[in-house]
């Protein structure tokens, strides 16, 4: 006979029971019944290995495991020889093995264990002891390759099960016929019609029951997969996207549908996992072109998703034409009239443009949305006030502080009386205008907003949202700007480690983050500290983002700076201009990164004497920020201040004079006559003027200079 016949219990069932207890890691918690399910005393239970005894008090029994015991193990339970243990056997499971829960805390529940006192014959009257005893029976009923099992093996088997409850196998025979004649449920039926060895009426019965409990476990199946799925979404919109994919996952496993694979590829992407999130988007367009069609809405979000996989990877000229097909469905659906859809792809394409300083060509775009909103959804409308964001961010990007603030307050304006003070999309729009007011140098009319921002953020976001670790970090930046190191360190370092810890090591915005804290450490000459937080940063974009992309180009431009300050020209040159390939491949030859990249390398060439290699670059980097940002730009005046430079150091004062005049022009009028950047200009101007011998012309100028940085100064230092 089979070894598992060498049983000392009878068979267990495990089921979770709705008694609260606390879960702990090594503890196993069990609920003891009889067949009656009235809680049982006194029954001493413990485990095969190195396991404690624990004894059963109104069926409470919390039982310490043997040592390195996990969730998801095997354990195999054993009542003790004391105490009348031996009196007891398991009912359910038969041979006391199940499965050890997590130890989370988050269960309300036992593992609930039936037992029974050995040669009690109320078991004689208990469905649940006879259904469980017919099924360990047919179990054991094992025939051979060659032959039926006989009448005297089943006997056998029979006598060898009824002496383990301590019951004769003449009166749980006559047991489990009865409860057969009188059972309703089909499953019951089937088991003792095959105990009788019926098997058609066993088969029709079981084959009803197969249907019944398939059907169930797929409904089951169905309400854990929607479980799952709404907890993803939860978890997505707090900011938990490696947990909400965790959960996106265990959907997809049962169910491959087009809005699974979409939020579980949305999870993806923001985790900072773009390669997995790729395949996903293709498969969704996939089964909405062939579900829906080529023309349907659906397909239309399908494509503006993938385009923004696309975008967040830097790789635009893929993005634009999934872009522009998106747009031309929307724009079929209602030709007379153009649909509040069609604006998001609008704007999707504008931001678009503008990632590639084709800022000519997304104005009219960001506005022709901002129109649609305004008709279709009016203009108090939240959408409406994300379309005055993102025509603001245009504005700001291109230098026009003076039309992208009223933008910029108009939507903060209609998420506060739309959604109300306190919530996260009115600190979305505080963070939008207090960037604003940092991009301008306005740093006291930015700090406020980025601490009411925060407030709300940690208020109805937590603490340890990817949004909250944005405002620190936006926060930071504010005090590294007004010298005060200390609190800036604080903050950078707080952003920090809240996105590893809730996105991982290796996202791009943790990225983001070290690159912001080596520049801190940069500024204060702690070299030593800022270079392995570029190298981190840049390890990490690589292998995000790609070798190509332009974030991983910034992150080359920051560490050959360093390496100039450093005066380690040959490491920097390599690195600068790598910065500068990377750029022009991805964003084309005229934009504005592509300046601030000729900026830099032309600066390596001007610290090595190198002037005739850094002039040309110094002018075409002015002639590109002309081009995309205008000619009254803070940025043209950086570059109009630079070539002045190569030509101060050539003697050529002549022609370095007009180009330092409109550079401070453009300071005063852009930026105010007491800006920090006015007064840099002028103490460049006034030293040019000293070269020159006009003594007291520079003079006036040191003399404004000096005033401006002296008002300028933080009432406190670190």
């Amino acid at each position: 006979m089979c070894g598992a016949l060498q049983l000392s219990f009878l068979l267990m069932l495990s089921f979770l029971h709705p008694y609260r207890h606390v879960f702990e890691e090594g503890y196993l918690i069990l609920y003891v019944t009889n067949t009656a399910e009235e809680p049982v005393s006194n029954v001493a239970i413990t485990c095969k290995g190195d396991c404690s005894e624990a004894i059963a008090v109104r069926g409470r029994v919390r039982l310490k495991l043997p040592p390195q015991t996990r969730p998801g193990e095997g354990v195999t339970l054993q009542i003790a020889k004391r105490s009348g243990g031996s009196d007891w056997a398991f009912i359910s499971p038969w041979d006391g093995h199940l499965l050890v829960p997590p130890f989370d805390n988050k269960a309300d529940k036992a593992i609930s264990v039936v037992v029974a006192r050995r040669s009690d014959k109320q078991m004689l009257s208990s469905g649940k002891f006879l259904e469980a005893f017919t099924a360990r029976y047919l179990k054991e009923i094992n025939p051979k390759l060659d032959r039926q099992i006989s009448d005297e093996e089943r006997q056998l088997v029979l006598k060898l099960q009824a002496e383990t409850v301590g019951l004769s196998p003449e009166e749980v025979d006559r047991a489990v016929r009865e409860w057969g004649r009188k059972a309703k449920d089909p499953y019951q039926q089937g088991l003792a019609d095959l105990y009788e060895k019926n098997y058609p009426a066993a088969t029709e019965k079981l084959r009803q029951s197969y249907q019944m409990r398939k059907e169930a476990a797929q409904k089951i199946n169905a309400d854990f997969a929607d479980a799952a799925f709404f907890l993803g979404q939860s978890l997505y919109g707090e900011g938990k996207y490696s947990e909400s994919v965790d959960k996106f996952q265990e959907v997809v496993s049962r169910r491959k549908d087009a809005a699974a694979l979409n939020w579980l590829g949305l999870s993806l992407c923001q985790a900072g996992r773009y390669a997995e999130a790729e395949p996903l988007f293709k498969r969704t367009l996939e089964i909405n072109e062939k579900a829906l069609g080529n023309e349907h809405p659906d397909t239309a979000q399908s494509l503006n998703n993938l385009a923004a996989l696309y975008y967040s990877l830097g790789r635009y000229h893929e993005a634009e034409p999934i872009l522009k097909r998106a747009l031309e469905i929307y724009e079929k659906i209602e030709s007379d009239k153009e649909p509040p859809d069609s604006a998001a792809t609008i704007n999707n394409l504008a931001a678009l443009y503008r990632a590639q300083g084709r800022y000519i060509e997304a104005e009219p775009l960001y506005k022709r949305a901002l129109d649609i909103y305004e008709r279709m959804r009016g203009k108090e409308h939240p959408d409406t006030a994300t379309s005055l964001n993102g025509l603001a961010l245009l504005y700001k990007s291109q230098g026009r502080y003076a039309e992208a603030e009223p933008l910029y307050k108009r939507a903060l304006d209609i998420y506060e009386r739309t959604f109300g003070k306190e919530h996260p999309g009115t600190a979305t729009s505080l963070n939008n205008l207090a960037e604003l007011y940092r991009a301008h140098k306005k740093y006291t009319e930015a700090e406020p907003l980025y601490k009411r921002a925060l407030d709300i953020y940690e208020r109805t976001l937590g603490k340890e949202h990817p949004d909250t670790a944005t405002c620190f970090n936006n926060l930071a930046k504010i005090y590294q700007a007004q010298g005060l190191y200390k609190e800036a360190e604080r903050l950078y370092k707080r952003a920090l480690d809240i996105y590893e810890k809730v996105l991982s090591k290796g996202h791009s915005s943790a990225a983001t983050s070290l690159n912001d804290l080596g520049g801190l450490y940069q500024a204060q000459g702690l070299f030593t500290e800022a270079e392995p937080l570029f190298k981190r940063a840049l390890d990490i974009y690589e292998r995000t983002l790609g070798k190509e992309h332009p974030f991983t180009a910034t992150s080359c431009n920051n560490l050959a700076a360093l390496y100039l300050t450093q005066r380690r020209y040959v490491e920097a040159e390599p690195l600068f201009k790598r910065a500068l390939e990377i750029l022009e491949k991805t964003l084309g030859r005229i934009h504005p990164d592509i300046a601030t990249s000729l900026n830099e390398l032309a600066t390596l060439h001007y610290a090595l004497g190198r002037f005739t290699e850094a002039e040309p670059l110094f002018k075409r980097a002015l002639e590109i920020y002309e081009r995309t940002l205008g000619k009254e730009h803070p940025d043209t005046a950086t570059s109009l201040n630079n070539l002045a430079a190569i030509f101060y150091a050539q003697g050529k004062y002549e022609e370095a004079e007009p180009l330092l005049k409109r550079a401070l022009n453009i300071r005063e009028e852009a930026l105010g006559k007491k800006h920090l950047d006015t007064a840099t200009v002028l103490e460049n101007y006034a030293a040019l003027l000293r070269r020159m011998n006009r003594e007291d012309e520079a003079a006036k100028l040191e003399a404004r200079a000096k005033e401006i940085r002296e008002k300028a100064k933080p009432k406190y230092r670190d």
